[in-house]
């Protein structure tokens, strides 16, 4: 099942993903490894959900493409993952 994109995300990739075509992308993303995940959250702080359904997952592609998922496979936001990775773009 391919994945849906939420309005923000599409706005998102055209934004940050200039000649990366993020559909190739997101079909080549793995899940995230525990150690990635720490860096991802450390740039993208999002609140915690009171609601499990709405757990979100964190893909990651080649050239540190981070993919925000929230089930049933919805891409919530984009962004490349920065090497420091300590706050906000």
């Amino acid at each position: 099942m391919p994945a849906r994109w939420s309005d923000h995300a599409a706005q998102r990739a055209a934004e940050r993903l200039i000649g990366i075509d993020a559909d190739c992308a997101l079909a080549s993303a793995r899940p995230a490894g525990k150690h990635t995940r720490e860096r991802i959250r450390q740039q993208c702080r999002m609140p915690p959900r009171r609601n499990n359904s709405h757990q979100r997952y964190y893909l990651v592609a080649p050239g540190n493409v981070v993919f925000v998922m929230q089930p049933p496979g919805v891409v919530v936001t984009v962004f490349t993952l920065r090497a420091d990775a300590r706050g906000p773009e």
